[in-house]
C-alpha cells in the first residue's frame, strides 16, 4: 500500500504498466517497488492514455489544471 504523499511525488518513468509495478519514495528517502494488481493496471493504462503529451521526467499524477 502506497501513501498519498508517496503517490504525489511519483513521475511517468516509476510506473510500470508492462511489468505491473509502481516505483515511490517512501519514509526516510526509501525507495520501494509496488506491484500493481490488474484492475489497478488498466486503470492506470487509461489514465496515462488520457493524460496529453506526457513525458518521461512529468508527474505521472497531474491537477485538474494540469500541473
Amino acid at each position: 500500500m502506497a501513501r498519498v504523499s508517496e503517490l504525489a511525488g511519483v513521475s511517468a518513468r516509476d510506473v510500470d504498466l508492462e511489468g505491473r509495478s509502481i516505483r515511490v519514495m517512501g519514509k526516510g528517502r526509501k525507495q520501494r517497488d509496488l506491484p500493481l494488481g490488474r484492475t489497478s493496471t488498466r486503470a492506470l493504462q487509461r489514465y496515462r492514455n488520457a493524460v496529453d503529451g506526457l513525458q518521461h521526467d512529468d508527474p505521472f499524477f497531474i491537477s485538474y489544471r494540469g500541473k
